[in-house]
């Protein structure tokens, strides 16, 4: 797991319409592997922290 903080340096090139809300600095965790979930409908723990 790492934890890094939240920038939204470049975010024009993100393919998003809206820069995102977040606030700078913000600390994010995410798992080594760079999944999100375990399975279909299967979160893991850090995104469940995440929110």
């Amino acid at each position: 797991m790492e934890q890094v903080l939240y920038s939204s340096r470049g975010w024009e090139n993100w393919d998003v319409e809206h820069k995102p809300a977040l606030p700078e600095g913000m600390p994010i965790l995410i798992d080594s592997d760079l999944r999100f979930e375990d399975g279909p409908a299967v979160p893991r723990p850090t995104i469940v922290l995440n929110r």
